[in-house]
Order: structure tokens, then sequence, then C-alpha cells
């Protein structure tokens, strides 16, 4: 059954008529749809996690208004607040001393000094794909710079709401698009809202513009490009190219799935293999070039931080990504379960092997990755959103995983009783997916339980978000409004 709706569709589309027409518009208003609702879900949600992402708006704005990454002009303020507590704002850019050295600001981690200049600490992706977007806020009135020329932190608070919502949903969009290679529009609709809202892209994601806000759609679209290829479309191997690109610039994490697309497209289309490796030496000789400017090195420091990884705590770690009642995948997404459950009893079918086998190897080296970092749980998250990156190959496999029950029932291979079984589980357990995530995103004490749990606190069961639930069911807390988790930089309004 896989790949069989879109084989169609481009049989249709080479004898086109009104009936094929009309199809295409109203997936294409399908499709706008579920990015205006998730759009709509995204930015009204009241509670989003912010910390690491603080200082990005800045970054894009310094670039688009003056070329540069210094931001030491905006941040005279922060500077002086440092200064008055005896501190420094930023540590080096040489990695020589942290944040959390004595004399530095804890709470601005996300900056380092180099010289005279203060540098956004974070992956530089993130800032270069949002100057387009920071364009259009700055037309519409938002910026995260004053009228005196200084950083106004919940001016980019702001900005970070409207983008992150924005980015989420059009990733939305993509894995409607993914599961629509193998599903009808309608079941394909229901995947990607499963995927929209019963995944980390509503929890973390979707509030402010993370790497992973962006790492979901561009590893989204490299997926799809990979299975219009599979499908024998069009190959595409500059474009495939581009996104691993903008991928690694965006987080090192995603070189895994870099070198698995190459070695994928060695074996099953080694004739875009050249196109594919020439596009990506230049996108890491840019990378490489950038960083000595920048930095001074060939490598920034974030990039470098995967020499702290160990393999002292791995066995915890990697079960901790999946199954801790603070950090689980299987905990926060428990469709998941069924979805796994359903290939496994099932199977993949032969079309879609290889690529599967390619999904499952980026998804397992990225959890055995992050279960070597000292810090698997992701610091200050809700749930898992280490693994946010992952949700493009969660959404194809629970496409394959409706496809496999839909193609048996319609054979009738599967009894009314395992028909309806299927049914209710797939519903229970995506709906507890959606409770679970939503709940992360609706209250602030809710998400403050489960946030703070880190170490060894993530295996307390009073750390999971179904404690959390029931103590707010309990006794709700008072005040919650909308406000982002996580402290502001020191200094600033």
């Amino acid at each position: 059954m896989s790949g069989e709706f879109e084989r169609a569709s481009a049989q249709e589309a080479r004898r086109p008529g009104a009936a094929t027409v009309r199809r295409r518009w109203r997936e294409r208003g399908l499709l706008l749809l579920l990015v205006a609702v998730c759009f709509a879900v995204y930015r009204a949600s009241p509670v989003r996690t912010v910390s690491d992402p603080y200082f990005t708006v800045l970054t894009s704005e310094s670039l688009l208004t003056r070329g540069s990454w210094d931001l030491s002009p905006y941040l005279a303020q922060l500077v002086e607040a440092a200064r008055r507590r005896g501190e420094q704002l930023a540590a080096p850019a040489d990695g020589s001393s942290d944040s959390t050295s004595p004399g530095f600001s804890r709470r601005n981690y996300q900056l380092r000094r180099r010289g005279d200049a203060l540098l956004y600490f974070y992956p530089p992706g993130v800032p270069l794909l949002a100057v387009p977007l920071v364009a259009v806020t700055r037309l519409a009135g938002l910026s995260a710079i004053d009228e005196q020329g200084r950083y106004q932190f919940s001016r980019e608070l702001e900005i970070h709401a409207w983008l992150g919502a924005l980015v989420a949903a059009v990733a939305a969009g993509v894995l409607f698009r993914l599961a629509r290679r193998e599903l009808p529009a309608g079941p394909a609709l229901g995947v990607a809202l499963a995927a929209a809202f019963g995944t980390s892209l509503w929890s973390s994601a979707s509030g402010a513009l993370w790497t992973h806000t962006w790492t979901v759609p561009i590893l989204a679209l490299a997926l799809l490009e990979l299975l219009r290829w599979e499908d024998g479309e069009e190959r595409r191997p500059l474009w495939l190219g581009a996104l691993m690109v903008a991928a690694v610039w965006v987080r090192p994490t995603s070189a895994i799935a870099a070198a698995a697309t190459a070695i994928f497209v060695a074996a099953r289309h080694r004739a875009a293999l050249f196109r594919l490796l020439v596009t990506g030496a230049l996108g890491l000789l840019a990378f490489v070039a950038w960083s000595e400017i920048v930095w001074g090195a060939p490598v920034p420091l974030y990039y470098r931080l995967g020499q702290r990884a160990a393999l002292e705590g791995f066995p915890s770690a990697f079960l901790g990504l999946l199954m801790s009642p603070s950090r689980g995948l299987l905990v926060f997404s428990p469709m998941l379960a069924w979805v796994a459950l359903v290939l496994a009893r099932y199977g993949v079918p032969a079309a879609r092997r290889p690529l599967a086998l390619l999904a499952v190897a980026v998804a397992g080296l990225q959890v055995a990755l992050y279960a070597t970092w000292p810090y698997w749980w992701g610091g200050g998250s809700y749930g898992p959103r280490l693994l946010t990156d992952l949700v493009p190959y969660f959404a194809w496999f629970g496409a394959l995983a409706v496809a496999a029950v839909v193609e048996r029932s319609r054979s009738g291979a599967l009894t009314r009783p395992v028909r309806r079984a299927l049914a209710i589980g797939a519903l229970l357990l995506t709906g507890l997916s959606f409770a679970v995530h939503g709940a992360g995103v609706a209250s602030r004490s809710i998400q403050r339980a489960v946030v703070g749990a880190g170490g060894g606190r993530a295996w307390s069961v009073r750390s999971s978000p179904y404690a959390a639930i029931w103590a707010f069911a309990q006794a709700p807390a008072e005040g919650e409004r909308e406000a982002p988790s996580g402290s502001p930089p020191q200094g600033v309004e």
C-alpha cells in the first residue's frame, strides 16, 4: 500500500481532468486548514518554555540591520548589571570557562564573549533562518530592540511566541505531506494531527524558536524527498543536500541524519550521490569559514560539547530517554507504543523497508548519542525535548502503521474484534498523548513540576506529567496566566 496513493496521483497528473483538479484543491485547502489550526492552537497555548532561545531574535535583528553577529551594542544594560554584581556577563568563547564558573552570570549562559564582542552561543542556523521572518515582524512593528537601541526581553518573547507557532505549524503541514505518501487525505490528516499535538512539537518546539523548531520541518522535508525518490519521481540531490546542510547548521546532532542519508543515497540512488556530496561539502566549507570569522576557530564552541560525552551511566540514560517518568518518550507520547506494536506485528511493506531501516538507524543513534550526554534529560525541559527532532520519523512510521491496519481491514484479514481493539487503542493512546502535552502548555504548575525534574529526579514517579495533572486537578494553582517558563536574562525587564 505504501506509495500507492502518490503513484496514483502521478498517473492522474499525466491525464489531468476536472476531478483531479478538484482533488488537488481540496487537499491544498486541507493542508492550509491544518496549518492554520495548528498555528492558532500553538499561539494560544498560554505556557511556553523559553530558555536556550533567548537572544535568537536579537541575533537575527543584528544580522538584518547591521550584518553582525556581535550583540554587545544592544546589551550595555546587561553588562552594567553584571558589573554591579561583581560578575562578567558572558564566559569566554574559547571554552576555558563556562557560565557555571565563579565570576560569570549563570542566567546569561546563552552568550559568550570573544574580545569585545558578545556572541549567541547556540547554533547559527536558527537566527539565520529566522532573518526573513524577523524582517516581517519588524515591518509589523515588533522588534526586540527599543527606540534607544537596547535589547528588550519582553518584546523578544512576543516575537518568539508568534514565530515559534508559525514554524511549528508549517512543520505540521509537511508532516501531512509525509503521511499522504502512504494514506488517503483523511487518515493522513489524522496522523498529522497526532504528530502536531501528541509530541514535543507542541509542548516544546512551538513555543519559541528552538533548534528543534527548525529541525522538524527540515528533516521532514528531507524524508519527503527520499520518499519521492523511492517512488520513482524526479531526484533533486541539490535540494536534499541543502536540507542536510541546513539541518547541521541548525543542530549538530543532525549530522547523524546527514551521514545516514548519504549512505542511503549511495546504496539506493548512486547517480545522485556526487551532487549530494558536493552540496554537503560546500555547506561544510561555508560553516568552517563562518566559524573562523566569528568564533576564531574552525568549529564553534557549541559544536564541541560532544567532548563531554561518556559511557558512564549510559544504560540508565538510554532507558530514561524512553521510559523515565519525567522525560520518557513513551510516557509523554504513549501512542508511539501502538505504532511500534502494529509495525512489529504486521511489518513494513517491502518497498519501504530500506527507508524504514534508515529511519530506525537515525532514531536509534540519536537516542544513543543523547544517552552519553551528562545532561541527557535536556535541562529545564517538559518531557523528551531532545527527541523532538525525531518527530518526522515518528509521523511517517505512524502513517505506515495506519496504512497496515487499513489495508488488512479492507482485505478482511482482521476480524471485527481486532479492528475494534486497534481503533480503541489508537484513540485512547493518542488522546492520552494530547492530554499530556497539552497540560504542559496549559498550566504553569504542571509544567514546573515536570521541568524541574532533572538528574536523579527524572525517575521519580511524582515528577511524571500524570502525577502533576492529578495534583493540579486536586488543587488548581492560582495565578495561571500566559507566560514563558525559564529565567529571563539578568539585567533586563
